[in-house]
C-alpha cells in the first residue's frame, strides 16, 4: 500500500513516502503512545530556509540546529525530512546553488574590483 511505512527494524527507522495535495506549511506529528514530536513540512515553490532534521547525533544537533532538540525521555532519536535537490536555474540551465554562488561571487568581486582599488 502506498501510505504504508516501510520498517527496518535492524535499524531502528521506519520510512514513509507522501505526496502533498497543496502547497504551504504544515506540521508533520509523530506519535508513541503519550509522547508527540512535530517536525515542520514546508511544500510549494520559493526559497523557504526548512529544517530538515531534528534530534539524533551531538554532531547533528549543531550542524541542523534550526529545530529544537528532542527531549532525551522520547520514544523518538531522530525525526528527518528528505527534499528532493533543488536547483536554481541561471542561463537556462538548472545548477546546485553552491555552484551559482560561486559564480556570482566571482562575477561581484570582478565588477567591483575597480570600486575597492584592487589590483592584481
Amino acid at each position: 500500500n502506498a501510505g504504508d511505512p516501510c520498517r527496518v527494524p535492524a535499524l531502528r527507522t521506519v520510512d514513509w513516502r507522501i505526496t502533498p495535495e497543496r502547497a504551504g506549511n504544515f506540521a508533520l506529528a509523530f506519535g508513541a503512545g503519550a509522547d508527540r514530536v512535530e517536525l515542520p513540512l514546508c511544500v510549494g515553490g520559493g526559497l523557504p530556509r526548512v529544517g530538515t532534521l531534528r534530534g539524533g547525533t551531538w554532531l547533528a544537533r549543531v550542524l541542523y540546529s534550526a529545530e529544537p532538540s528532542i527531549p532525551s525521555s522520547s520514544a523518538f532519536e531522530a525525526l528527518e525530512i528528505r527534499y528532493p535537490k533543488r536547483a536554481l536555474p541561471m542561463l537556462g540551465v538548472d545548477v546546485h546553488w553552491l555552484i551559482s554562488l560561486l559564480v556570482l561571487s566571482i562575477v561581484f568581486a570582478l565588477l567591483l574590483r575597480p570600486l575597492v582599488k584592487v589590483h592584481f
